[in-house]
């Protein structure tokens, strides 16, 4: 962040632009379902939406990226006035904040790049099909809507609602795939929470020979089921309880509070939001 561009050149970019786009096959290109990942990106954003395209990035943009484009990019937003330092662990505040400044003080003096707002998009229903995913053995259907974005209003019940959904063995939908009609492999919901705005998607792999129509009848039955025979306070605890377990785990290591102390101070502008996340679920009716 200090003084790593004056080293860039183009040999160091390309052998990276290599490295990234050897990733990307791996992850991405290589692996099943990878297509879906970008139909299902296309059809929620537009073109010029920062979600529209996987971090990663295109091949195409990899490659025609210049030694000029990526210093650009890294003395915009890699620079210490958008950085967060966290120190964690056993040491004084006074020895440590000398240590602070000894290691990081001499970093160059930066200005904070502005944050744009982007509004959530409005897209019509829209039903992808794709049929030629050599890599894909079973069938698999997605279903996904705009959501809250992390932290805001309804994303806390929207985690709980996914929990209740497909957790193994009693989620209603796992329970409806899995058991009642045994014509899923795996039943997957989740609330995908964002900075922007989220995305709540529900995953079914099929088995064998099972039919989509059966799949999408069964989860849209289940999903109408909700207005009739809203979630008990059984599955609101049982989210609760492992909540507060993940929490209580995390505190464990010092990593694990650093991780958390700085989340909240990304997304909430306080590290000191433990108790307040925790009661978006605990209060919740």
């Amino acid at each position: 962040m200090g003084w790593l561009l004056d080293l860039v050149n183009q040999g160091s970019l390309d052998n990276q632009i290599d490295v990234v786009r050897y990733e990307r096959r791996q992850r991405i290109d290589n692996v099943p379902y990878g297509k879906a990942l970008f139909a299902e990106s296309a059809a929620l954003y537009p073109e010029g939406h920062p979600y529209r395209y996987t971090t990663i990035g295109k091949h195409e943009d990899l490659k025609a990226a210049s030694l000029d484009d990526v210093k650009g990019f890294f003395r915009t937003w890699y620079v210490p006035a958008n950085a967060t330092l966290t120190v964690s662990g056993d040491f004084e505040l006074a020895a440590g904040k000398q240590l602070v400044g000894k290691w990081f003080g001499a970093l160059p003096v930066s200005a904070k790049p502005r944050v744009v707002a982007v509004a959530v998009p409005v897209v019509k229903a829209t039903e992808v099909v794709i049929t030629d995913d050599p890599l894909a053995k079973l069938g698999q259907v997605v279903f996904a809507w705009h959501s809250p974005a992390v932290y805001r209003d309804g994303d806390a019940e929207l985690e709980v609602l996914a929990d209740a959904l497909a957790r193994e063995g009693p989620g209603r939908l796992y329970r409806a795939l899995i058991y009642d009609h045994p014509i899923a492999q795996t039943v997957r919901v989740r609330q995908e929470n964002r900075t922007f705005s989220g995305v709540f998607e529900i995953s079914v792999t099929l088995r064998g020979e099972a039919k989509v129509d059966d799949v999408k009848r069964i989860v849209f039955d289940e999903l109408a089921r909700l207005g009739r025979e809203p979630l008990t306070d059984k599955d609101i605890q049982r989210f609760v309880a492992a909540a507060e377990a993940r929490a209580i785990r995390q505190l464990e290591t010092a990593f694990g509070r650093s991780q958390g102390l700085q989340q909240y101070n990304h997304y909430l502008g306080d590290p000191d939001k433990l108790t307040w996340d925790l009661d978006r679920f605990r209060t919740m009716t």
